[in-house]
């Protein structure tokens, strides 16, 4: 394994543990609906939208942890593994955008307002806000 690597599955091991701390795991698994008798409620204990934390940067940490899982392969890449790589990797991103519609309709316009301020998977809303601040800071430093 080479170091690229090590340091992408540290990453996605990070982004499995960070999305894990912010998620309610009662309702992932299924047990408060069956406790609660409803079929149809969020993730979160609060039942409000979370941005905070890991959910500041990427609004779905743990498909882009899936994706990045898929593609640290320690082997050599066949193309066999290229193809299946490539269909797993177009399925999470349908997934994501199919759960980014359930959450539309069940919160509405701050889902959207979310949706403005943070990236779906790849964090590069966060990177070129830290980017241009930091360009503006140093500018204005001078």
């Amino acid at each position: 394994m080479t170091f690229v690597q090590f340091l992408l599955l540290a990453l996605a091991i990070t982004l499995f543990v960070a999305g894990g701390l912010k998620y309610d795991m009662l309702q992932f698994l299924g047990i408060r609906q069956i406790k609660s008798g409803k079929s149809h409620s969020s993730l979160t204990e609060s039942g409000e939208i979370d941005t905070s934390g890991i959910l500041s940067l990427t609004r779905h940490p743990w498909y882009l942890a899936a994706i990045i899982f898929l593609w640290v392969d320690y082997r050599e890449m066949y193309f066999s593994t290229l193809i299946v790589n490539v269909l797993l990797t177009t399925y999470l991103f349908i997934g994501t955008v199919l759960e980014e519609r359930k959450l539309i309709i069940e919160f509405g316009d701050s889902y959207k307002d979310y949706m403005h301020r943070v990236s779906m998977l790849f964090p590069t809303k966060w990177i070129f806000s830290k980017l241009f601040v930091d360009n503006n800071a140093s500018s204005a430093d001078r």
